[in-house]
């Protein structure tokens, strides 16, 4: 998945048996990061667990969960609280903020499309070691200084309306309030 969260990542690795060894791939990219799409903490938490590792993937954009060599999902689901339609918390309050998605299971077979996508995935993913950590917390600090983070184009939209709500009169004939405002420059 190219979005993984702590709290979903935690959730997986609980549900799996400690014999299990869990591989995730996932983009790492320091925009994720700063958008918060993708937690960086997740590399402490396959640095605890043995027998889990983080690989990174440029331009990854699949979501495919192999449970077994013989078994996968495949879909939309990002590995994030509302792409598996996980509860979330704000405050003392938990609510579910699931998106619409879609996870199909299908069989595996290595002479396939999929079985090839999944040898490609294997072969071009690079293993994050804590070096790759350190670099990524330092180029996120350097992004952090050198442009502050943007503000969702939903929120900005909130934010006009919430001045414009402000600011524009209420008035039966907004006409005349408009024709006093060009007229008073």
């Amino acid at each position: 998945s190219p979005y993984i969260k702590v709290s979903t990542l935690k959730s997986l690795i609980k549900a799996a048996p400690e014999e299990t060894v869990i591989d995730v791939y996932t983009r790492w990219d320091a925009e994720d990061f700063l958008s918060g799409s993708s937690d960086l903490e997740c590399f402490d938490l396959t640095n605890v667990r043995p027998k889990t590792n983080l690989h990174r993937v440029d331009d990854l954009h699949a979501k495919l969960y192999v449970g077994d060599d013989r078994v996968a999902l495949l879909g939309s689901a990002n590995l994030t609280p509302s792409g598996m339609g996980h509860p979330q918390t704000e405050g003392n309050f938990e609510f579910y903020k699931g998106n619409l998605e879609l996870l199909h299971q299908i069989e595996i077979e290595y002479k396939s499309e999929l079985g090839e996508f999944i040898q490609h995935v294997e072969n071009i993913a690079v293993l994050v070691s804590q070096e790759d950590y350190l670099e990524m917390k330092d180029r996120i600090k350097i992004l952090e200084v050198l442009s502050p983070p943007e503000q969702h184009p939903a929120q900005q939209l909130d934010n006009i309306i919430e001045v414009i709500r402000n600011w524009v009169p209420l008035s039966d004939h907004p006409e005349k309030v408009i024709q006093s405002i060009l007229h008073s420059n």
